[in-house]
């Protein structure tokens, strides 16, 4: 009974989510937007606001994974990519609330546990055959935890700049530095793990808002020329770091990597 309905609580797992998130700025929860909480701990690694636009992409793409889902054939982890979602769309409500009310450590949590989430299911999905299917129920994970990678770095910055950690009197210039250089090797581990392009390029787009956040001529941090050049080295690596993995897959089978 539980796996027919199971495309029913995908829905109403999607609907649940978008409304949340929804409320969360047009309310907005607890009389702040979201955007608004995001400044409030600003720091050198967050985004420009408009980079936040592709949230309209990663939803539209879920809403194309809830639809295909519905109308599936059953294979054999369908069942297991389902609930894997349902829990996923809690795990993203449940964050929004917590970041809201502020409690970051929390959100901390939540977003480590949104993360592991999309892990596992780009695993169940790895094998994936067919240009349809690729599209439609591995693309908008593929996006999805692209962002979300990001998303957690920030998370942590953001904690870290709430509870006015010293940085062990490292400045914050470095720190970040220092981030940039960890996310680009996350990022190129992921794609190697993974070998989906389009999780390269959702990096890029968090580390051109960034970039484009430094160097905008209004732009409050537009005074750290160390973090442009840094950025743009991390651009360098990550396109050719994506180019020579791609050149891997005609010499690793990539089911060696999908056990």
């Amino acid at each position: 009974m539980l796996k027919k309905r199971l495309p029913l609580f995908v829905v109403l797992a999607y609907i649940q989510m978008l409304t949340t998130n929804a409320l969360a700025n047009i309310l907005p929860i607890n009389g702040k937007t979201t955007g608004e909480l995001s400044n409030q701990y600003a720091n050198l690694f967050t985004p420009q606001g408009a980079t936040f636009s592709i949230w309209g992409l990663i939803y539209f793409l879920l809403l194309c994974f809830c639809i295909s889902f519905f109308f599936s054939s059953k294979e054999n982890n369908r069942a297991e990519i389902g609930r894997l979602f349902i829990s996923n769309a809690l795990f993203n409500s449940a964050w929004i609330l917590a970041w809201h009310y502020e409690f970051l450590m929390l959100s901390m949590f939540i977003m480590i546990g949104l993360l592991v989430n999309l892990i596992l299911i780009n695993l169940a999905l790895a094998n994936t055959k067919g240009i349809i299917n690729r599209l439609l129920l591995q693309l908008p994970f593929t996006v999805y935890f692209g962002w979300i990678t990001i998303a957690t770095i920030a998370n942590m910055t953001a904690l870290l700049v709430g509870y006015k950690w010293g940085g062990f009197g490292i400045n914050e210039i470095v720190w970040t530095q220092l981030i940039l250089g960890v996310g680009v090797i996350i990022a190129l581990f992921n794609y190697f793990r993974f070998r989906q392009m389009a999780y390269i390029g959702v990096v890029l787009w968090a580390y051109w808002g960034i970039y484009a956040k430094h160097t905008h001529p209004l732009g409050f941090n537009a005074q750290y020329p160390s973090i442009i050049n840094s950025l743009v080295g991390c651009f360098i690596a990550l396109i050719l770091g994506a180019v020579l993995i791609a050149s891997l897959r005609y010499r690793i089978p990539k089911n060696r990597y999908a056990d």
